[in-house]
């Protein structure tokens, strides 16, 4: 993952996954197969953001590709969370 610019920290990949999760829900990029039977690549970017003048928060973008050509995106979304509260 490329790094956001600061002042944005990104969050550490997890090294050790618990053994109750699905393999790939710790690892930030990797390939899944859709209904339509291609391959998509995956991407979740984690990162650390404070507005100026607000509470830190959890930032959160996931980023689907295909998997043959990871220049173009098909879909992508991004969230906030405020780590304070909960939401």
């Amino acid at each position: 993952m490329a790094s956001p610019v600061a002042p944005k920290a990104l969050v550490g990949t997890v090294s050790t996954c618990p053994a109750n999760v699905p393999a790939n829900a710790c690892d930030p990029s990797y390939t899944a197969t859709g209904a339509d039977g291609r391959s998509y690549r995956v991407d979740t970017y984690l990162y650390f953001d404070t507005p100026t003048g607000g509470n830190q928060l959890k930032t959160v973008s996931i980023v689907i590709r295909p998997a043959d050509d990871t220049s173009k995106s098909y879909a992508r979304d991004t969230s906030t969370f405020d780590p304070s509260t909960g939401g």
